[in-house]
């Protein structure tokens, strides 16, 4: 899980400079941004086994 921490933080901070230089709704940065969401879902998978994500988001 800690690669795919790395992996999430490296992208977030791509998106955001990116959506600094182009503006967030550039269509690079929306794809980032889709990225990121389907790391964000396989992390909290991870982390909440047992869980649904409307779950995780109420500990």
């Amino acid at each position: 899980m800690n690669l795919l921490s790395e992996e999430i933080e490296t992208l977030r901070r791509e998106m955001a400079a990116l959506g600094i230089r182009y503006g967030f709704l550039h269509p690079e940065v929306q794809g980032l941004s889709n990225r990121l969401d389907r790391l964000l879902v396989r992390f909290y998978a991870l982390a909440y086994p047992n869980r649904s994500l409307s779950q995780a988001s109420n500990p």
